[in-house]
């Protein structure tokens, strides 16, 4: 689940617009804001449409490179990417896993988060969804085989990031409901530092 929420974070952190219709519209709808902070629900379906998961919890985000996801109820876990690391802490189990962000290969959870925008076109299919909803939906399907999702589907209302699905490769969905939006907010540089205490099991990857 860690790695799927990291992965979906690679849309989050625009820095290059494109003369490909779908994407420029995806581009200038996200180019919006350096910074936000949301609450979030997030419900994971499985493939019998039923709800198997609800977390609640915050996200920060500071381009470039830092993101804060923080799982609330129904147990303390977070995921912070502080530019070189990601560190990913469960609060129950006392542990932290550590992982070198590494920029070269684009299906690592790092580099879809916090990577480039000039392979956006490269790596996915963005086409620009019809639907009754309020607002604009973008859909991204993946061009390799090599992914941990068949698609993405981001919807943004005024301007502001909404909702998203997540549909994994055995057909599991997770859906995403963002509330409380704020745009370029001021965030404190703590955010996105993460320092274990002395009794936290710590596992490099």
């Amino acid at each position: 689940m860690f790695r799927l929420v990291s992965k979906i974070f690679l849309i989050i952190f625009p820095c290059i617009v494109f003369a490909s219709s779908p994407t420029q519209e995806l581009i200038t709808s996200l180019s919006n804001f350096n910074s936000l902070q949301a609450n979030f629900v997030q419900n994971v379906v499985n493939n019998k449409s039923n709800t198997t998961e609800q977390l609640n919890g915050q996200v920060s985000l500071q381009r470039p490179n830092l993101f804060r996801w923080e799982i609330q109820q129904p147990s303390q876990q977070l995921i912070i990417a502080d530019g070189t690391n990601i560190w990913v802490y469960d609060a129950d189990l006392q542990q932290a896993t550590k992982q070198k962000i590494d920029y070269r290969q684009s299906n690592n959870p790092a580099m879809l988060l916090s990577g480039s925008l000039k392979d956006l076109p490269k790596n996915f299919i963005i086409t620009k969804l019809s639907k009754s909803d309020i607002g604009e939906w973008f859909e991204l399907k993946p061009k390799s085989g090599n992914t941990m999702f068949q698609k993405i589907q981001v919807q943004f209302v005024n301007g502001k990031l909404t909702t998203m699905y997540i549909t994994d490769n055995l057909g599991q969905r997770t859906k995403l409901v963002f509330t409380n939006v704020q745009i370029n907010p001021k965030l404190k540089p703590i955010l996105f530092k993460f320092k274990p205490s002395p009794s936290v099991d710590i596992v490099e990857n």
